[in-house]
């Protein structure tokens, strides 16, 4: 201290506190004094550095104010700590994490910034649940402390609606809801009943701070919550978990329906909420059923899948959003080909030439908005979908069968083509048709003199090309 007289050096400050804090300790340990006194001392100590960075503070010393503020707090926050290993009291440690309640408070009004209140309220929480396990002792009642932080977090979120002009106060007081509500869910967990009481007042709670704040993303966190009370009320009536998919779903469409009625600036959330439960829905589910006997779990979630699809539907007729409607025929074809894959469909052309209608499908509706690179891409992938599994197949068992199907598929393109005069088709068929004969005849065409051969194949494009 003398030495800070002389220099005015802050860092003296700093070497004074440290070096008093440590001769307590080298005292207490010296005397063999109690463990518990030691860190009241030491709390104590924490006090008056505080009040010296208050009294510096009217003397507009910044730095000093700094250094007894930080030496103060990490002095309060080690005695807490070190509370657990030194063999204290259950009620000392409570009073030291209570100790930083109202240290949080002094150091946010000596800095004049609220984000110190954080410190009240995080040692809020530990203090409480010091209280209830250490003092009460009701550690086989953990939900009455879930329900006792959801009240402390109703308190924040009151304290943000009084205090909505100042920002300062509504991020510091929003977060410590958020904490308290938090703390509510993982307390209240293993007690069904509550936490489906819990989850929905967090919605609730939500729903309101989104219409009071115009905040959009407080709608997803409290269409969140509905859900998730969804799935706590589903626990506590015990209902069949083959059923669960259909519960979700309606909860998608009534999503849906809400943002139909509700003020425009919450329909976007609404809409969006719908739409993701509804494509997460057969995902989940489907996952579920790998591991869930009889197939019936299975089976209701591509039920879903198609009524994810049908709203999909819905949405692109509504809202004519741009590259929905793509979307939406995606969802169609995956869920069809889910619903074959279920019920046993093995035959690989079952899949792919859906799937090559679908591309080709795809492709025209490029060429009606005249984007010539999308239709090209979407046609290409559609032939290969037509016509290359037939062909690796046609090399196989069942050969004939293959060759065959490559014919008609090659024929059908080629009427396609001719019909709607795109040589891409043309040649596909083509291509298609001159395949669908070759595993049969190869052995034929090999045979014959290889100017035949290539005088035929030439033939065959120049009267299709005229």
């Amino acid at each position: 201290i003398l030495s800070y007289l002389n220099s005015k050096k802050s860092w003296n400050i700093a070497a004074s506190e440290i070096l008093f804090s440590f001769g307590i300790v080298l005292f207490f340990h010296w005397q063999n004094l109690d463990n518990s006194l030691l860190l009241y001392t030491l709390a104590i100590c924490a006090f008056v550095y505080i009040y010296l960075a208050y009294f510096t503070k009217n003397l507009m010393l910044n730095e000093e104010q700094d250094i007894s503020l930080s030496i103060g707090l990490i002095q309060l926050i080690l005695a807490f700590i070190f509370s657990f290993t030194l063999g204290v009291e259950p009620i000392d440690r409570s009073l030291l994490s209570f100790a930083l309640i109202p240290t949080g408070a002094a150091i946010a009004y000596i800095k004049n910034s609220v984000r110190f209140l954080g410190i009240s309220s995080v040692f809020t929480a530990i203090t409480s649940y010091l209280f209830y396990t250490d003092i009460l002792k009701l550690t086989h009642r953990m939900e009455y402390l879930g329900i006792g932080y959801f009240v402390i977090g109703l308190l924040f979120y009151l304290g943000v609606i009084y205090l909505k002009k100042k920002q300062d106060f509504i991020e510091v007081f929003g977060l410590s809801t958020g904490l308290f509500f938090f703390l509510s869910i993982i307390f209240t967990y293993n007690i069904t009943s509550y936490l489906l009481i819990v989850s929905l007042l967090i919605s609730g709670v939500a729903a309101h701070g989104a219409w009071q704040f115009e905040q959009l993303p407080l709608i997803y966190v409290s269409n969140a919550f509905l859900l998730f009370s969804l799935f706590n009320f589903l626990r506590y009536y015990n209902i069949e978990n083959i059923l669960h998919p259909f519960f979700y779903a309606a909860a998608s469409y009534i999503f849906y329906g809400i943002s139909i009625f509700i003020n425009k600036r919450f329909q976007e959330a609404y809409q969006a909420s719908a739409l993701v439960t509804s494509v997460i829905t057969p995902i989940f589910f489907g996952l579920k059923s790998i591991s869930f006997a009889g197939g019936v779990l299975e089976r209701n979630a591509i039920m879903t899948s198609y009524a994810a699809t049908v709203l999909f539907g819905f949405d692109v007729y509504l809202r004519k959003a741009p590259n929905f409607g793509y979307i939406t025929s995606a969802l169609g074809m995956l869920s069809y080909l889910w619903q074959i894959k279920y019920n046993g469909v093995t035959e690989n052309l079952a899949y792919t030439i859906p799937l090559g209608v679908y591309f080709l499908i795809l492709a025209y509706t490029r060429k009606i908005k005249n984007d010539k690179d999308g239709r090209q891409m979407l046609d290409l992938l559609g032939l290969f979908f037509l016509l290359m599994p037939p062909l690796f197949l046609s090399f196989g068992d069942e050969a004939m069968k293959y060759s065959v199907t490559l014919g008609l598929v090659g024929i059908a393109l080629l009427g396609a083509g001719i019909t709607l005069s795109y040589k891409l088709y043309r040649y596909g068929g083509i291509a298609g048709i001159v395949f669908a004969v070759l595993p049969q005849t190869y052995n034929y065409i090999l045979a014959l003199p290889r100017w035949v051969a290539v005088g035929i194949v030439g033939l065959i494009f120049i009267s299709v090309a005229i």
